[in-house]
């Protein structure tokens, strides 16, 4: 098209950004951005939709907040796009904020910013605000979402415990037989199900036949290994996601750390890993930490959180909650954030 001297459109860079990022070319996508500012697109709120989509599903997060930050009309999409990318790269709370800051300016959410928020609110077990989108979902007339029915009986399936399982095998054979099955977000929140329920091994039957695997799908079986320790299962298919060319996310990394069965080999887990480790690694390992109370591991992975991102006061808060739920005395970095705000 270039080539013939024939100038893209409105319509043309969305659709060249959503094949992009289906097939993860972050560098060609990094072209067509400079071709929509290149060619004044920066305002058109339908082709920053597709920058945000874009970055999100490339695991480029913080560059997607950045396009969604400074549009001056935000739709839909746009809330959609980020809040479903904020739990896709594995930042539920970043989600469920971004959600209720959504609400607040009485954006009406469709249902895949439910599905999302939903799936956002299991993951950080907040499941009081989970069953609150109940009523919201019956209101906005949403009932009948498939997607939007597997959510929120996994979300049921999470809370009463006793019978889940049946109810997750009831679910699984209903989309079995439906136009759904081979549906990622479904098969995902399937997969997630399964593992809560205690059987991984429905969960990888989900997880193989599901064609068309994305880090999401990818991350919530390696949780799933990671939730009941198996933790060669787990390595295993993290090695099989590399050589299928899916990069991970700190979903990826926390199911790994769970699988390793406590926080010490986590470090040594992490300490071997063949690519560089930075604050998304390191973050997991704190994670970890505070799951298995190694207070003087979670204190190094701090520092080493710190060190990257000093200025992260996101960092912070997640200290916080840390030393508040083990009564930890603050480390240096975190004494030393208080006395430059102070």
């Amino acid at each position: 098209m270039q080539v013939e001297g024939v100038s893209p459109d409105g319509f043309t860079l969305p659709n060249v950004l959503k094949a992009c990022s289906g097939v993860m070319e972050l560098a060609m996508g990094r072209r067509v951005h400079c071709q929509i500012y290149r060619r004044g697109f920066e305002s058109d709120v339908f082709v920053q939709n597709g920058l945000v989509a874009f970055y999100a599903k490339c695991g480029e997060i913080g560059k997607a907040w950045i396009v969604f930050d400074v549009l001056n009309d935000k739709t839909i999409v746009s809330w959609t796009s980020i809040i479903s990318g904020y739990a896709h790269n594995g930042n539920s709370m970043e989600a469920s904020r971004i959600f209720s800051r959504m609400r607040e300016l009485d954006v009406k959410p469709d249902w895949i910013a439910i599905v999302s928020v939903l799936r956002a609110y299991t993951d950080v077990d907040d499941l009081g605000r989970g069953k609150s989108i109940q009523g919201l979902v019956v209101k906005l007339g949403f009932e009948l979402e498939h997607d939007l029915l597997v959510a929120l009986t996994s979300l049921e399936c999470y809370d009463i415990g006793v019978g889940a399982l049946e109810l997750a095998r009831w679910m699984d054979d209903y989309i079995d037989k439906s136009l759904y099955r081979n549906d990622v977000l479904v098969n995902t929140t399937l997969i997630d199900m399964y593992a809560k329920c205690g059987n991984v091994d429905c969960a990888r039957s989900v997880f193989d036949r599901t064609p068309c695997k994305d880090v999401v799908v990818w991350s919530a079986m390696i949780v799933g290994y990671g939730l009941h320790g198996r933790g060669y299962e787990a390595i295993d298919m993290f090695s099989a996601m590399r050589r299928a060319g899916v990069k991970p996310n700190d979903v990826t990394f926390i199911g790994l750390l769970l699988a390793c069965n406590h926080a010490g080999l986590a470090y040594e887990f992490i300490s071997s890993m063949p690519i560089e480790v930075g604050v998304t690694v390191w973050g997991a390992l704190l994670s970890a930490c505070k799951i298995y109370r190694n207070v003087a591991l979670g204190e190094y992975a701090a520092e080493r959180v710190f060190s990257l991102e000093p200025f992260n006061a996101g960092h912070y808060v997640h200290l916080l909650i840390y030393m508040l739920r083990w009564h930890v005395e603050p480390c240096k970095e975190g004494r030393d954030f208080d006395e430059r705000k102070g």
